[in-house]
Order: structure tokens, then sequence, then C-alpha cells
């Protein structure tokens, strides 16, 4: 049996499951919500709502969860890119430089943040402080998913019709 949780005003557009029963949506409502399994329910299908993060102001198109959990990482239609606290769900940073919606977030073992957007880049940018590492221009058409490998590599897909690797050693 599958649980429905019901919160978003409108169409949820990206998943991402984390540890002890974290699961966190995010949605065209602008909002991220996470859900857990209350402790007294785990046999049950049921999650309850943690936190509603309100701080984009279009679509949330991506989410993703540091490597140690402890950091959420979201993409947004807002062209931003921002970090989360888990544990109490609390804006930890803004990363800004994209010039068009942002339609996906990964994280490196390393801790190093991709982003992927509408502008036909991907950024990197550090994971100790935000700061932006470099700009990569391996699509002449915007760029929607990102995608890591076991070994720490980061692929790209464009709508150009192509994929990239770009190393994230």
């Amino acid at each position: 049996h599958l649980a429905t949780l019901t919160g978003h005003t409108d169409s949820v557009t990206c998943l991402a499951i984390g540890k002890n029963n974290l699961l966190i949506s995010g949605s065209d409502d602008s909002t991220i919500k996470m859900w857990g399994k209350p402790m007294s329910d785990l046999t049950e299908h049921t999650f309850a709502l943690g936190h509603t993060l309100n701080e984009h102001t279009a679509c949330v198109w991506s989410v993703s969860l540091s490597p140690a959990q402890d950091k959420l990482y979201s993409a947004s239609g807002d062209r931003t890119v921002r970090v989360w606290s888990v544990a109490d769900g609390c804006p930890l940073a803004k990363l800004c430089g994209h010039t068009c919606e942002v339609h996906a977030v990964i994280v490196a073992k390393t801790g190093t943040i991709f982003s992927a957007s509408n502008d036909n880049t991907v950024r990197v940018w550090s994971g100790v402080d935000g700061r932006l590492l470099r700009t990569l221009y391996h699509h002449t058409g915007s760029v929607f998913s990102l995608s890591l490998s076991h070994d720490d590599e980061v692929l790209s897909s464009s709508n150009d019709r192509t994929v990239a690797r770009v190393c994230s050693r």
C-alpha cells in the first residue's frame, strides 16, 4: 500500500528520500515539504509533515540531499539554488548566478554542488562556503538534468540532444 501525502497546493515536481524515513517534496507552489514517519506509526503507510520551506518564489524543480544528509539543496524557477538545514528546515544559503530557471541540483561525495539551468550552463559551487567555482558551457540548449555516478562524475543532459560529462574531482 502506498502513502498519499496531501499538503502542496500545486503539482509535485520532485522528490528526495533520506535516511530515518525522511521524504522531501518540491512543488509548482514554490514550497518544499519535509515529511517523516512518526515513531509511533512506523508500521503504517503514513507520514507526518515536519517542515514547509517557503523561501523560493517560483516552482521548485529539484531537491537533493548532501552525502551526510544534514543539508538539503533545492533548485528553482526563481534562478536560485538554496541550501537548507535538514534538522530544522532553516535556510542556510542562497546561491545566485544563473540567469534563467534552475532545473537540477546535485551534490557530489566531495560536497561540491552542481546546478543546471535554462541558461545553457552547469555551475559548480563550493560546498563549504557556497562560492561559485566555475561555470561550464558544455551545451547549446537548456540543461535539464544532472546525474552522479558511483565514482563522483557528473553527467548533464540538455535539449540540444547531448549528454556531457562533468568531472567533480
